[in-house]
């Protein structure tokens, strides 16, 4: 798939993009940097958030999530995200062949993105914790971060990424190359070891207050 080279073009890439809505997690957010460039109907300019946009809508499709048909009485789970252009939900159903990650990305303003992804394969902890490192800069970078502060609860990770301990693991090895190779996109990465569990923000405890006591946030823009 080429990149767009002119409005039309462009128009075509959204068009096929709402066709496969229904496949593609957070479809009209990945979108966004396209509608700008419709937008300007007297000039086509495809800038470097439209490349930027384009290469992570290929690699998705490239790896695009099992759909199953639901069973009677299985219960499903709810995901919702909401970004200032988009909400989006999706309904999903727990299977045994993977493992999850999280993460929590907090903006210098204090804006907060919360990002939970499967993974479809079972990951030791080691492989999760550094599946999280690299999901939690892929977010940083599609936000347009220069300078991220990473922090991390596993010393094994942050130790073999800083240099202090020597990776015997090939898998291993392959997680921190990577690491590297995405750390060079920014002006600079720092990463520390979180010991204190209790000052790192539970973003599921508005949401458990919200289901068993009805209780929202004082802020609005978070209720």
């Amino acid at each position: 798939m080429k990149a767009p080279q002119n409005l039309k073009e462009a128009q075509k890439l959204v068009d096929r993009i709402t066709a496969l809505s229904r496949f593609i997690s957070q479809s009209a957010d990945r979108s966004v940097p396209f509608f700008k460039v419709l937008r300007k109907a007297s000039e086509f300019q495809w800038d470097e958030e439209c490349i930027r946009a384009f290469e992570e809508l290929k690699k998705y499709l490239e790896t695009l999530p099992s759909l199953f048909k639901p069973i009677t009485g299985e219960p499903l789970w709810v995901y919702l995200s909401a970004t200032p252009e988009t909400v989006g939900a999706v309904l999903v159903k727990e299977q045994d062949n993977g493992s999850g990650v999280g993460v929590l990305l907090i903006s210098p303003q204090e804006d907060i993105l919360q990002l939970v992804v499967r993974l479809n394969f079972r990951a030791t902890n080691n492989e999760a914790e550094y599946e999280a490192l690299l999901v939690g800069l892929q977010a940083a970078r599609h936000v347009g971060a220069a300078r991220v502060i990473i922090y991390s609860d596993s010393q094994l990770v942050t130790q073999q990424v800083t240099g202090n301990f020597e990776i015997n693991c090939d898998k291993l090895q392959v997680y921190r190359e990577a690491y590297e190779k995405m750390k060079e996109e920014f002006k600079e990465v720092t990463i520390e070891l979180q010991n204190n569990q209790d000052e790192i923000i539970n973003w599921r405890t508005p949401m458990i207050s919200y289901l068993q006591q009805g209780t929202l946030p004082t802020n609005l823009e978070q209720a």
